[in-house]
């Protein structure tokens, strides 16, 4: 498994412990990886979620794609036993028995896992046939990573007083009634967690804990250089902030689209907590001539060493957590990203006049039927008042 090879060399790296410089004898790949074999759909669907990664390692190893996904299917049957691991009766039976405990959770399929695990036992194969240059097993490294070891024993804050969640529903509501009424909570984004800090950026889901409607709302804001006349513009999540892909809380990073002031980040399969975060962008905040701090989460101070923005992760219950057996009440998780008024006038000194963009995203599951609505909008901030600072 060349994931836990990895490990075990960064662990012993940490430990100071020597490593051993012996070059390993060259092994000979299975003849699978010679032969151009047709996959069928049962293959292509066990692969699919890694179809990106396959494709590439393929190239680099200068072995056919379809021949390397069959590959990961035999290694797949080799880690676990299909009938009763990961084939569709078994997950059935797994989510079957989930349900009947009361557990109603996210979880990860098994097929995904074991898929993974193969996807490791492939790679360290095709290294150890010499097939993938040291130079490229680094950036591997990074394009396969599978969880944040900065986060791993972090703990998140409490839910802020002044995040307030939706109102009651009262129980009479349908649930899709409750959806279609996504803009009444667009005031409740508009918060600030202390008179002399702004938020600048925030994800949030919440939810009605034990409700037969399984009520989620979703809020999400950014500051923007866009001005305030294209309110009514339909937006998405999506479309509030620069993107970066399976980064590390502790590393620089460079968003690979957008310039926007906040940067959220897809973790494609993370199983450290807290993957799904958002930060100030570090381009804009190297630009103002900030200094990251170590402390914190994503933490950045001027020459004196005050604090100018972070991030903030916070729970409150278990959001992801399914049962009646709770009772009525709200749950939630999020992030947001706070700036002092001294750093916000700074930003607007550098980029211009801001706007708020806001995005409101209501679900709600009901009798097997499913409903979701976005409501959306922007709004100027009064940046004069933070000129002064």
């Amino acid at each position: 498994n060349w994931s836990i090879r990895r490990r075990a060399r960064s662990i012993a790296e940490v430990c100071g412990w020597q490593l051993s410089t012996s070059h390993h004898p060259i092994k000979s790949l299975p003849a699978i990886y010679s032969l151009r074999i047709p996959i069928d759909s049962s293959v292509a669907e066990l692969t699919s979620p890694f179809a990106e990664e396959i494709d590439a390692i393929a190239s680099i190893a200068n072995v056919d794609s379809s021949s390397a996904c069959v590959r990961l299917v035999e290694l797949m049957e080799w880690l676990e036993p299909r009938d009763e691991v990961w084939s569709e009766e078994a997950e059935s039976k797994y989510a079957k028995s989930l349900t009947q405990a009361g557990i109603r959770v996210p979880y990860i399929r098994p097929r995904f896992s074991v898929a993974r695990r193969a996807l490791y036992y492939l790679v360290g194969e095709l290294i150890d046939a010499g097939r993938i240059p040291q130079h490229v097993i680094d950036v591997l490294h990074d394009v396969l990573r599978d969880y944040d070891p900065d986060m791993v024993l972090r703990e998140p804050s409490v839910r802020p007083d002044q995040l307030r969640p939706f109102a009651e529903v009262d129980y009479r509501q349908s649930g899709s009634d409750w959806v279609e009424n996504a803009k009444e909570s667009l005031p409740l984004a508009e918060w600030q967690p202390s008179s002399d800090r702004v938020v600048v950026g925030e994800k949030t889901r919440i939810k009605l804990a034990g409700d037969r409607r399984n009520l989620v709302e979703s809020r999400y804001t950014s500051i923007t250089t866009l001005h305030s006349d294209v309110a009514g513009h339909q937006m998405n999540p999506e479309s509030l902030f620069s993107t970066v892909i399976k980064a590390l809380v502790s590393h620089d990073f460079v968003p690979n689209y957008g310039p926007g002031i906040v940067v959220q980040h897809h973790s494609y399969g993370y199983d450290s907590p807290g993957p799904e975060w958002i930060a100030f962008n570090p381009s804009v905040a190297t630009q103002l001539g900030w200094h990251r701090d170590d402390v914190g989460l994503f933490r950045w101070v001027d020459d004196e060493g005050r604090l100018m923005v972070e991030s903030v992760w916070w729970t409150d219950g278990n959001s992801e957590f399914d049962s009646r057996h709770w009772g009525s009440g709200h749950v939630g998780s999020g992030w947001f990203v706070v700036a002092s008024k001294q750093a916000f006038a700074e930003v607007v000194k550098r980029v211009g006049i801001l706007s708020k963009e806001f995005v409101i995203r209501r679900e709600a599951r009901e009798d097997g039927k499913e409903s979701i609505r976005d409501a959306s909008d922007i709004r100027p901030m009064q940046c004069s008042s933070y000129q002064r600072h």
